[in-house]
């Protein structure tokens, strides 16, 4: 590849990513327009957990953009686009993962529940959704994820009724 490819990959990488976190920018400052306007703190509690996470987003997606546009062979240009599917599907799930933490911490607060905002509950939350963004990405990977959601269900109930006892006991206190 000649020096001119790779200075027209370069612009083309930058000029993406500039344009595309001009327009995140933007997003963000009608949103906050937005969130201000409503009386509620969910819509707020929204944009703050997707701002940081929505640069990242931005990047991805100008390489995403600077690679499809480069003379990069096939072979190598798809193992790339590949790893950033899988960054871009860690980076929404951690996302989700925080969301739902907070908006869970953000509901014990409001409605006064008697259970900590960080306790067991919380935890089962955020695991859940680790776990099924894992899920994704080994499905994105090319890895057959029935047997291992079989595996898991059985191996689910196989504890469940073993711990029956304590489990109910757990809860219960």
């Amino acid at each position: 590849m000649a020096l001119n490819t790779y200075v027209i990959t370069a612009s083309i990488l930058f000029v993406s990513i500039a344009l595309l976190l001009f327009a995140r920018s933007i997003i963000f400052r009608v949103l906050h327009k937005w969130a201000a306007k409503s009386d509620t703190k969910i819509d707020d509690l929204i944009i703050q957990t997707m701002k940081i996470p929505s640069i990242y987003w931005a990047l991805a997606i100008g390489l995403y953009i600077s690679i499809g546009t480069s003379e990069i062979p096939e072979k190598y240009s798809f193992y790339l686009i590949r790893a950033l599917h899988l960054i871009v599907i860690l980076s929404v799930t951690l996302t989700l993962a925080n969301l739902s933490g907070n908006l869970f911490r953000d509901y014990v607060q409001k409605t006064g529940i008697p259970i900590p905002p960080t306790g067991l509950a919380h935890g089962i939350i955020k695991g859940i959704i680790l776990i099924l963004g894992l899920l994704v990405m080994l499905n994105s990977l090319g890895i057959s994820i029935t047997p291992l959601i079989t595996a898991l269900g059985v191996g689910g109930l196989a504890v469940a009724l073993a711990l029956q006892d304590t489990l109910a006991n757990l809860f219960a206190g």
